[in-house]
């Protein structure tokens, strides 16, 4: 039985570096300091964020319906 994950998800953009921390802004104008490791490669201020917010049982289910569609998609080619 399916059950409905739910998923926050938080859209920010990549303001700046601080200190060797990436510093993203939210629409509210908060912010939030991050290692700079946890950001894309190539990465430049400005660019827009999606953050996706699960607890580790969303996140398994999450993982397991992406594997399940990607191995539909394999085997109905």
């Amino acid at each position: 039985m399916a059950s409905r994950m739910e998923t926050i998800a938080l859209t920010c953009h990549f303001d700046r570096f601080n200190n060797g921390r990436a510093v993203l802004r939210f629409p509210d104008d908060q912010e939030l300091s991050v290692t700079r490791r946890l950001l894309p490669t190539g990465i430049e201020p400005g660019q827009i964020l999606e953050l996706h917010i699960h607890t580790p049982e969303t996140a398994h289910q999450h993982r397991d319906e992406l594997a399940r569609a990607v191995l539909k998609e394999i085997l109905n080619g």
